[in-house]
């Protein structure tokens, strides 16, 4: 019989469906290879590969300095190239990646993009901010396969480093390893064991399509015999990743071709290809971000009617097109224009009413559908819609309609106001009703999966006749790293159709602007010219007349997407003096991270309101729990979300139940020092209309998170107004406002909202102790054990971390209840954990 320790690493080589290494820290054989050293054999142990992942992450638990963890460099390497390099200067991710981490100092020096900005001599300043660990990584829209990870950290090593990757929203282990100096070193390194190259899974849902196969193909023009030099320009990049990025930098890019050190941006249309070996042709498609979806995927597809045969002419217009683009612009300026067939110049315009539902194999040919209020889910095509993880697929989250079209799902979709999205197949929509929208998908082939923008829920008919027009930025897109907000263009449009801007003038009173990039240059129709304005502020466009306008969009700038506008408002005057409320954003818009991308359109109505509650500090000062929110007019009717209020940032406050908390982690988005958002915990309602609020209270309690201070704000003038600051009570109602008197009305609201009777809160004596399950007993609110687990640890939103790998959490509601009886706390799990003991 062998040494333990010859057993385990026995059952190590013969475990090979395990993804994570053995303890003792030898890792799983995923292959081995015989290497000749002279006339000697040597068996050479291979660490396999973990699958694709969008997140990817190092971290430990101390290091040399205790309180700080100092990174000069990570790099997280796939088969195509590092992850998530940063210019830092101006903030673009290259690539789709973010930079995260577990916290840095608020001076901005430190931020965890510095460990990704291909810099030796900046560094992310690590801390314990979030966690009670140190973690840094990075995650992406895309998902890939790292196989390399090094690192750089002179001045701070960690002993034990765990290398990290998302899975169904929970962080796994992926190895575990250590730093054994202060220079660059090799921390992990795997082998891919998948046939399917790194490149094809960066790339599944980004902006690029693989022509004819992508692999041993070289693009061509109009046929296999037009390779023109003036079909494209030569430059250099080392592998394709890099080449695509240079293709998206260059406004008239179309595709590119790739092969060793040789990139050809091709900026005429790629319509056909040739083989030969070591070549790579990608087309660039740009489905997301113009809202156009490739129909059976896209290319070598024409589309079609009710069914493959069905190409009747009076499906759609012909018109000419010298690139996709224009193709898709002319399709926006199109009423009623569903789609797009597209082929070297020629372009139909697809008005069928019930949109393409079908498309026919035909070579050269392209086929999207234009969805624009909608974005594909992880990609879209191929995915089929889930909930909280891939497996969550519970029947209550749709509804199941039958149509034969992708525009027909669209369409129940929007008729529908608390529609997520949807999923489509053939003959099968599920309209996604689920509160907190779709959360993850499946593979499947067959099917889509759409989510719903959320600026697109409240659709209007038109407003009254504006000359003024005034664009106010509230949040950009890396807040803190950005040094200014740029617009290409803006776009005002009446009935669908774009309206002249000639004779308007802009202004930014205040702002800071050189003479090319002043305000005017959104409205010059010329994409390649922006404005640009250091002191970010308000844009003020004056129209010649005074004109009906019902929606407007915009087109990002031409670099630096840290500048890009996220939040927003805009406000409309007849005189330039008196303002009212026409489109607020008040949560993140995905805008475009493409450069000289357009937006959605947005709709104006005039009158728009939004009221929300601010706490700047809490007990525990990193989350407030809140139980119920209140809003109610003079005759007690309770305003909350229906037709024409939405709410942002949270919804749960608005369900009615006064004990289903409402939680806001300010170590993210609210983290002090954001452009125009003050420090603190805050969540509210818009409407399309005034709201005539006489009452508003909230519910909290003492034995959570709760706050001593609150602020009540009105959105007004394009900035939030303080209206009342109260002392909060917990364990009660606290009413932070109360007048008889009106609030002023521009316009009566279309929906009456029904009058409910005010809820009370019970004494916590009243409240029953809670029974061991997995959903709440009648009258029971559960158990809040977070503050009570070892480290970290917590439930709900996060993965159980014990002494064992970190596992997701499932089976169990997250419920609150005011107090616990003495330890230890015994909780009841589903198998396979069985019981934990907290103490």
């Amino acid at each position: 019989m062998g040494s333990p320790r010859s057993l385990m690493i026995l059952l190590c080589l013969i475990s090979l469906a395990a993804a994570e290494t053995c303890s003792g820290g030898l890792a799983l054989l995923a292959s081995r290879r015989l290497l000749q050293k002279g006339h000697a054999q040597v068996l050479e142990v291979q660490t396999p590969c973990a699958g694709p992942s969008n997140g990817w992450r190092i971290r430990a638990t101390t290091s040399s300095c205790g309180w700080c963890w100092d990174v000069n460099e990570l790099e997280l390497l796939t088969e195509s190239g590092r992850l998530g390099l940063v210019d830092y200067d101006w903030g673009d991710w290259i690539r789709d990646c973010q930079p995260e981490s577990s916290g840095n100092p608020d001076n901005g020096r430190y931020v965890p993009g510095r460990a990704f900005d291909g810099d030796e001599g900046s560094n992310w300043g690590g801390r314990k901010q979030t966690e009670d660990y140190f973690h840094l990584g990075l995650r992406c829209n895309n998902s890939y396969v790292v196989n390399k990870v090094r690192i750089l950290s002179e001045r701070a090593t960690a002993e034990e480093i765990r290398i990290e990757r998302l899975e169904g929203g929970i962080w796994k282990h992926v190895h575990l390893t250590g730093q054994k100096s202060n220079s660059w070193e090799t921390i992990y390194e795997c082998v891919i064991t998948s046939t399917t190259s790194t490149t094809t899974l960066a790339i599944q849902s980004s902006p690029f399509a693989a022509a004819d196969g992508g692999l041993n193909r070289a693009c061509r023009g109009r046929n296999v015999s037009d390779n023109l030099p003036q079909n494209y320009k030569v430059t250099q990049a080392s592998t394709l990743a890099q080449c695509q990025m240079q293709c998206l930098q260059e406004p008239k890019c179309q595709g590119v071709e790739f092969s060793s050190g040789r990139c050809e941006l091709w900026i005429q249309a790629v319509g056909a290809t040739a083989a030969v070996p070591g070549f790579e042709c990608w087309r660039y498609v740009e489905p997301q971000t113009r809202g156009f979806f490739p129909v059976d995927g896209g290319f070598g597809r024409a589309c079609r009617g009710a069914s493959r045969g069905d190409n009747s002419p009076s499906h759609y217009q012909v018109v000419s097109a010298s690139s996709l683009k224009i193709c898709q612009d002319r399709c926006l300026g199109t009423s009623g224009c569903g789609g797009i067939e597209y082929s070297m110049g020629r372009c139909e315009l697809w008005t069928r009413a019930g949109g393409i539902g079908a498309s026919a194999p035909v070579q050269g040919f392209m086929c999207l559908h234009l969805l624009p209020d909608f974005v594909g889910v992880d990609g879209g095509e191929s995915r089929v819609c889930r909930g909280a993880s891939a497996t969550d697929n519970s029947m209550a989250y749709y509804e199941v309609v039958s149509t034969r079209s992708v525009q027909n799902c669209t369409s129940e979709c929007r008729a529908k106001t608390n529609c997520q999205g949807f999923e489509f197949s053939l003959g099968r929509c599920e309209l996604w009703i689920r509160p907190e929208g779709v959360g993850a998908t499946a593979e499947a082939a067959g099917y889509i999966c759409m989510k719903r923008l959320p600026s697109t829920t409240v659709t209007t008919t038109g407003s009254g006749a504006f000359q003024f027009f005034k664009f106010v930025p509230i949040q950009l897109r890396h807040n803190g790293i950005a040094d200014a907000v740029a617009l290409s263009e803006l776009q005002l449009y009446e009935g669908g159709k774009a309206i002249s801007l000639a004779g308007a003038t802009a202004t930014a009173a205040g702002g800071e602007s050189v003479p090319e990039e002043e305000p005017g240059m959104v409205l010059d129709e010329d994409v390649s010219t922006k404005w640009l304005d250091k002191n970010i502020s308000d844009l003020v466009v004056q129209l010649p007349q005074p004109m009906k306008v019902d929606a407007f969009s915009f087109i990002t700038g031409n670099d630096h997407s840290q500048r890009d506008p996220m939040q927003w408002a805009i406000l409309a005057s007849t005189d330039g003096s008196s303002w009212t409320n026409a489109q607020l954003q008040l949560s993140d818009y995905e805008t475009p991270t493409m450069r000289q991308a357009p937006s959605h359109r947005f709709a104006i109505q005039a009158g728009q309101w939004a009221m929300r509650i601010r706490a700047v500090n809490t007990n525990t000062g990193w989350m407030w729990v809140l139980h119920g929110l209140q809003m109610t007019t003079g005759t007690g009717a309770l305003i909350e979300p229906n037709a024409i209020c939405t709410p942002f940032d949270s919804g749960s406050a608005f369900d009615g139940d006064p004990y289903q908390p409402w939680y806001r982690d300010k170590s993210g988005t609210w983290k002090s020092g954001e452009l125009r958002t003050e420090p603190g915990f805050w969540f509210g309602l818009q409407c399309s209309c005034p709201q005539d609020v006489r009452n508003v209270r909230f519910l909290q309690m003492c034995s959570g998170h709760f706050a001593d201070e609150v602020i009540l704000e009105q959105f007004q003038n394009g900035a939030w107004e303080p209206l009342t600051v109260t002392k909060a009570e917990c364990d009660d109602w606290t009413v932070v406002y109360n007048s008889t008197a009106a609030m002023p009305e521009e316009k009566p609201c279309p929906f009456p909202v029904p009058a409910v009777p005010p809820v009370s809160a019970p004494s916590p004596e009243a409240i029953p102790l809670c029974q061991e399950s997995s959903t709440p007993s009648e009258g029971c609110m559960g158990v809040t054990v977070s503050e009570h687990l070892m480290g970290s640890s917590a439930l709900g939103h996060q993965s159980w971390q014990l002494d064992m790998e970190p596992r997701a959490f499932t089976g169990l509601g997250l419920w609150n209840w005011p107090r616990l009886s003495e330890p230890p706390y015994l909780l009841r799990v589903p198998e396979p954990l069985g019981q934990i003991l907290l103490d």
